[in-house]
């Protein structure tokens, strides 16, 4: 979590109000803490997709706002439509730049506090600061300002807020250290100036030292009814050890006024300020919430269930049709069908979170899924015998680097909209498959036919997208949070796994790029400039390059005078002698006729 700092205003406070019974006292809260002339204080409300009318909670919401602005307070009403209340938070603050969230918390008895998922996902995945508001047992004007202090800097972050709170309600505010009776009285009274030091404001504080064996106990001695409490604690990954065990949580639990809680502060320059929040704007972070959801969908996935075979054989015939028949939207259509992204997917959550139980789940699905295809593709080709290789066939029999890049992209989209609930999934599936279905459907069509090349090249680009996807979703999954689960007694050698996978998966994917890049398709311009020269005047608009030995080139020519098979024979022997190999050149020839 970022942290406040103390020197500056802060200029932007976000306020989720969707409970009514906080949502008042918490925009006061954070008008007092902003300058209305710098500042900006907004009032969040989630809508939960479109379950929720806008108009309606904005007509709901306009009594508070007015009550609010005959006070002189000024509030920013925003709504943000999300899946989920946390994460419609997470999303607002990012986008808005938010330098402070404030939460209200309630009792759930006398002495407990909780949090609730809300709070609880907002405090695991925020990146800026982030304030808990806890109200009195009972209703009472608040008349002083109590921070405890102990130099350190969650005890700074308390004094600087609640010296703002102090000022903007002209009241008096109270810097207290509990220390043993032991101790020397000069000794706590260094505790209280270390912490207030640089505060502005922070010499109008009343400084008090109590002698107590327990803080806490000493602290709630201290307290009235009507004081606002403002402690300090130490950050979320410490904040459920702070509500069960330390001073902090004994305050938000067990004392009678109400409560503030705030992180800790940091003495950061104003560059750097800005620079962080511009980076923090461009990082999203999963919630608990979110990432358990994840988990649990990866497992729904990677189960190779009859659906899932079904799909892969619709898909599989349509997409071999779509090649034989050389159409486009046939293909599309398959893609909109395979389920290919499921696995891939699921592989990725399970590498991510080290649950070999998941990953392997997954590629056992992908090893029954793609001979299932292959099966079908293969069967398609019998039925289709003697039909030409078409131009669709061709292209995933003539893999580039850039097909690779769309694999890679795939994968980022299929993680990044498995994460986020409001991007539909069902677009990041058609990606992925049209970064697989077709290549697999044309190995098996290539061997089929007996054109091992064909289908050797359309299963090197499967296998290399194959893997790129998997490795980009991985990537992903890691940069929004999603780490291994290791258990108490589990063996470091499964994380170890991971690492090795991760690396084996690199290394293969490399080499299968340096192979993709010698592949003969990569010399269609050196292709095209010869041609262009041996058959000049023609104009070359296009070639298709096809296997190794020998290499069949297929030219599309344009010219208004006629090319002889003198001519061709002259060009394929001239690629011959620059390929060091074999060819077969065949010339589609259009014939130019202009008017005279």
């Amino acid at each position: 979590m970022s942290e406040i700092d103390t020197q500056n205003t802060i200029a932007k406070i976000m306020v989720p109000i969707s409970n009514p019974d906080t949502a008042e006292t918490l925009l006061r809260l954070a008008c007092a803490l902003v300058n209305p002339e710098e500042g900006e204080v907004i009032g969040l409300y989630i809508l939960r997709g479109d379950l929720e009318d806008e108009t309606k909670v904005i007509d709901q919401l306009e009594p508070m706002m007015e009550q609010l602005e005959a006070e002189s307070y000024t509030v920013t009403l925003q709504t943000h439509k999300s899946s989920s209340v946390a994460r419609g938070i997470l999303d607002a603050a990012r986008d808005n730049g938010s330098d402070l969230i404030i939460l209200g918390v309630q009792r759930s008895s006398p002495d407990q506090v909780i949090l609730g998922t809300i709070a609880e996902n907002v405090l695991a995945a925020v990146s800026c600061p982030v304030m808990i508001y806890r109200p009195a047992k009972a209703e009472h004007e608040i008349k002083r300002i109590v921070i405890p202090t102990d130099g350190m800097p969650p005890a700074r972050a308390a004094g600087s807020i609640g010296i703002r709170l102090a000022q903007h309600y002209q009241i008096e505010a109270e810097a207290v250290y509990v220390q043993p009776g032991y101790r020397s009285r000069w000794e706590g009274l260094g505790h209280i100036e270390q912490t207030l030091e640089h505060i502005p404001g922070a010499s109008r504080v009343k400084r008090t030292l109590i002698t107590a064996m327990n803080p806490a106990q000493g602290m709630l001695a201290r307290l009235n009814d009507d004081d606002l409490l403002v402690v300090g604690y130490s950050g979320r990954s410490d904040f459920e050890r702070l509500l069960f065990g330390d001073f902090a949580g004994q305050m938000l639990n067990h004392s009678r006024c109400a409560v503030v809680m705030i992180s800790p502060t940091t003495e950061t320059l104003p560059l750097l300020k800005r620079a962080r929040k511009s980076v923090n704007r461009f990082v999203l972070k999963l919630t608990p919430a979110e990432e358990e959801d994840i988990v649990r969908q990866a497992f729904d996935l990677s189960a190779g269930n009859l659906d899932y075979l079904v799909l892969i054989a619709i898909a599989a015939t349509l997409a071999s049709l779509g090649l034989l028949a050389n159409s486009a939207a046939v293909i599309i259509g398959a893609m909109l069908v395979a389920p290919f992204m499921q696995p891939c997917i699921a592989f990725a959550v399970g590498m991510s979170t080290n649950q070999m139980a998941l990953a392997k789940r997954a590629i056992f699905s992908l090893l029954v899924g793609i001979p299932l295809a292959v099966a079908i593709a293969g069967l398609t080709g019998l039925l289709a015998q003697g039909r030409p290789f078409t131009a669709e066939m061709l292209a995933r029999g003539n893999p580039t680097v850039v097909d690779v890049l769309v694999a890679f992209a795939s994968g980022v989209m299929g993680a990044y909209a498995t994460a986020r609930k409001d991007i539909p999934s069902a677009l990041a599936g058609v990606a992925i498959s049209a970064a697989l279905m077709p290549p697999l459907c044309t190995f098996g069509l290539g061997i089929t036919a007996g054109n091992l090349d064909l289908g050797l090249h359309a299963g090197l680009l499967f296998l290399t997208n194959i893997i790129g996807i998997a490795l980009a979703a991985w990537v992903v999954f890691f940069w929004l949070g999603l780490r291994p689960i290791v258990e108490e007694d589990e063996e470091p050698r499964s994380t170890l796994t991971s690492i090795v996978t991760f690396v084996f998966l690199v290394t293969l994917t490399v080499g299968l790029l340096f192979n993709l890049s010698a592949t003969p398709v990569n010399r269609s311009q050196e292709v095209i400039d010869m041609l262009a020269e041996a058959l000049r005047p023609a104009h070359i608009e296009d070639v298709e390059l096809l296997g190794t030995e020998p290499v069949n080139v297929t030219a599309i020519v344009r010219s208004n005078k006629l090319i002889t098979p003198t001519q061709v024979t002259a060009a394929e022997q001239i690629l011959a002698d620059h390929l060091a190999s074999p060819v077969h050149l065949e010339v589609v020839f259009q014939q130019v006729i202009s008017a005279p």
